[in-house]
């Protein structure tokens, strides 16, 4: 076959194809007809190749799989997100590095609370009977001092957003707790601190407004990963860069900060692989 004949009927166009089941990946075709191929994920969370347009589909695969194992540890890996379900095992939910029953009792409280039990594994969120009564309105049920939620009535009821609402309460606490240990230190007033899911960041620092924003996902890392996190936001404010004079004021303030951060991708590597069995499962 000729050259010209078998580059135009193997050219990639720009587009989307079909990386394996279940993912998929956009092409870009470059202006340059001898550029490299590159494969990263964008923004969005979607995998992104870029390269000339005779280069072929099975080149692309292949240079997926030769970086996959880099790629699959990207939060913004919409695919791999770990961040995009609640995640539970027989009714245990995922909560700080450990799995606990989420149990809902009525309280003279304004607001919701929560109470870690480590030793039943229980999270007892109190909150105003008002709304402890809407919970049970939409289980149905009445007359009871506490309710436990449960795997199978969750999905059934649809319920993950309120979990996340109760998640979001617990994350917000324990972040506080850690600002309010290390403001001191930095001879800092108390930051604005605010929850919002993230795509490929743990955490955001705006100095000027006095205002740091967190991911929700990170409710699911073990208590030291997240302390890392705030360590880091918290030093933004003194010095916004990611400068040596940074990470020397990070690590002097959690010496622990190194292991954290590993443990960190280490968890996330956890999390992508309990996500794919839990697509496995459904």
């Amino acid at each position: 076959m000729p050259l010209q004949k078998f580059v135009k009927e193997n050219a990639m166009r720009t587009g989307v194809y079909r990386y394996r089941d279940g993912i998929n990946f956009n092409f870009r075709v470059t202006s340059s007809p001898c550029g490299k191929v590159a494969v990263r994920v964008d923004k969005s969370g979607n995998l992104c190749v870029t390269g000339p347009r005779h280069v072929e589909l099975r080149f692309v695969t292949d240079l997926i799989d030769k970086h996959y194992e880099e790629l699959r540890r990207d939060p913004r890996f919409s695919e791999f997100n770990p961040y995009n379900d609640v995640y539970s095992d027989k009714g245990k939910y995922l909560i700080l590095g450990k799995l606990y029953s989420i149990k809902l009792c009525p309280a003279d409280v304004h607001d919701i609370e929560y109470r870690i039990e480590d030793e039943s594994n229980v999270i007892k969120f109190l909150m105003p009977e008002f709304w402890f009564d809407n919970y049970f309105a939409k289980y149905g049920a009445s007359g009871e001092d506490s309710l436990i939620l449960h795997e199978d009535e969750v999905s059934r009821l649809n319920l993950s957003k309120n979990i996340k609402v109760l998640l979001e309460y617990l994350l917000l606490g324990q972040i506080k707790k850690i600002v309010a240990k290390y403001c001191p230190k930095l001879n800092l007033e108390f930051p604005k601190v605010q929850i919002k899911k993230y795509k490929g960041r743990y955490g955001c620092c705006y100095y000027r407004r006095n205002l740091i924003i967190f991911d929700l996902g990170l409710v699911y890392f073990e208590h030291e990963c997240i302390e890392a996190c705030v360590v880091h936001e918290l030093a933004h404010f003194i010095f916004p860069d990611h400068s040596p004079e940074f990470y020397k004021l990070v690590r002097s303030l959690y010496p622990d900060y190194d292991y954290a951060d590993q443990k960190l991708d280490q968890s996330v590597g956890y999390l992508v692989n309990l996500n794919r069995q839990l697509h496995l499962e459904q």
